[in-house]
């Protein structure tokens, strides 16, 4: 460790390891603290010194412009480039955040071996990461539960409505069950008046079967509900509205 004075600010070198390979790092001391340039910063942390920059822009954090006097006593000593116009230096609080952002075992290693307080950034990430285990895997469960909610809403949903549809599926067969019926002989009335129609306007066999259910689909919409138009037959008028029905029929003409 070599330390020496540049203008009141004194540069103090430590020799490290970082991936096996030795390198000089020079820790500035200011009246405000401790301090590394960024190009120092960049070879502790192991990135370029462009990355060094952004993540100062994205995480906002602080760095020290050098006034004039500052500036040219750093290139005077060799610290600095020459041809530096402007430089900024990372207080140790910036570099330990960059740690804790890159969070690589060779930052981690490297800080350690600079400063003496790397056991509060490790027992720091070592209470951070407990916590964000139980965070991710608490959000897990709540993602999890929430899908079974969903899951468990759509079955209820689709029972309800296969109980409703069952419920008036009953409900419309009983009625039909209930819903009187025409005798035989108003049944064959019918059948036959519906044949004789068909035949008086010449239709035969497949023109005649669809003339025919036709017919009896006007006598269904005439006099059945509609609800029920499905379940019940031309059977099921009742024996007053059969005169009436023989009338549709005579009059039915093929569209």
């Amino acid at each position: 460790m070599d330390t020496q004075k540049v203008n009141q600010i004194q540069v103090t070198e430590r020799s490290i390891q970082v991936s096996g390979k030795p390198i000089v790092i020079r820790i500035l001391a200011l009246v405000q603290g401790q301090y590394m340039t960024v190009a120092d910063a960049a070879v502790l942390l192991g990135v370029e010194g462009i990355t060094i920059r952004r993540l100062l822009a994205e995480h906002g954090l602080a760095a020290y412009a050098m006034n004039a006097v500052e500036l040219r006593a750093l290139k005077n000593q060799g610290i600095l480039p020459l041809r530096t116009r402007t430089a900024n230096l990372l207080p140790k609080d910036t570099i330990k955040a960059l740690v804790r952002i890159l969070r690589t075992p060779e930052a981690n290693a490297a800080y350690e071996q600079v400063w003496q307080d790397a056991a509060e950034l490790h027992a720091g990430k070592a209470q951070a990461q407990p916590i964000a285990k139980i965070a991710n895997a608490l959000k897990d469960t709540i993602e999890v539960v929430q899908d079974q909610e969903v899951r468990i809403t759509a079955v209820e949903t689709q029972v309800q409505t296969i109980e409703q549809d069952f419920g008036d599926l009953i409900a419309t067969r009983r009625e039909v069950l209930s819903w009187p019926k025409l005798s035989y002989t108003d049944s064959k009335a019918l059948h036959q008046a519906i044949e004789a129609r068909a035949k008086s306007l010449g239709l035969k066999d497949q023109d005649a079967k669809r003339a025919g259910y036709s017919m009896m689909g006007k006598i269904k919409g005439q006099f059945l509900p509609k609800k029920l138009y499905r379940n019940l037959t031309c059977n099921h008028i009742t024996a007053a509205e059969v005169p009436a029905a023989l009338e549709l029929i005579a009059a039915w003409q093929p569209k």
